[in-house]
């Protein structure tokens, strides 16, 4: 493979967040490969939609795009049955991830292994890394984790469900309970950027968050819309 399509290993160097395959390989060479890491959804867009954005493109390449969130607020609201004074939109769950760590976490435990964003946006001495372990095959016991988040004394707390890289997951009950323990910490923070894939229960937390005022819920529209 590497041979056929030759590939800049430095730029590995700088994220532990996957740099693109165009990047990695070049556009022409991209469509050779299938990508494993990019979660696509491989309906969107549909027919009828590349056509429609085909005539509009060039009255959409020449206006600024909407300035206003609480517009874009409202309509994601309708989607979501939540209150848009509740909704945060960002330039992706990256974006977001980094004002909460950096603007709201005055300290937070982070069970490990997980997603490289939450270890890289906090400075190293107010994250605290909560190590799972190979012999439980890596399963975050809530429990054990709520008693090491007391001993270290820590104000702000992460759960990814389902959890990132693993794919262990929570039932909302679970969750909830969890939440009622942790009602007095500063910040939990509930990444549920995959929660789509669960099945079809989704166990989400949105229809309860607003009985947590601590509660920070992290999703991802490209999971849940399209690419």
């Amino acid at each position: 493979m590497n041979k056929l399509l030759p590939i800049d290993y430095t730029l590995f160097e700088n994220t532990t967040h996957s740099p693109s395959l165009i990047d990695l390989v070049g556009y022409a060479r991209a469509q050779q490969v299938i990508d494993f890491c990019f979660i696509a959804n491989p309906y969107y867009p549909t027919p009828p939609m590349v056509d429609e954005l085909i005539q509009h493109l060039p009255r959409l390449i020449k206006h600024y795009p909407l300035s206003n969130p609480q517009v874009s607020a409202r309509h994601l609201a309708a989607v979501l049955h939540v209150d848009p004074a509740h909704l945060i939109i960002g330039n992706g769950a990256t974006e977001l991830i980094t004002e909460l760590c950096h603007r709201l976490a005055p300290n937070l435990g982070v069970p490990i292994p997980t997603f490289g964003e939450y270890i890289e946006k906090i400075d190293a001495d107010r994250l605290r890394l909560y190590p799972l372990q190979a012999a439980a095959n890596y399963q975050l016991d809530l429990d054990a984790y709520l008693a090491w988040l007391r001993t270290e004394r820590l104000r702000a707390a992460l759960v990814i469900n389902p959890h990132n890289p693993t794919g262990q997951l929570f039932t909302r009950a679970a969750m909830e309970a969890f939440l009622a323990t942790t009602a007095d910490l500063d910040l939990v923070i509930v990444d549920e950027s995959f929660i789509d894939f669960a099945g079809e229960e989704i166990p989400s937390l949105l229809p309860v968050a607003d009985r947590c005022p601590n509660l920070v819920i992290v999703r991802s529209m490209s999971k849940h819309y399209g690419p």
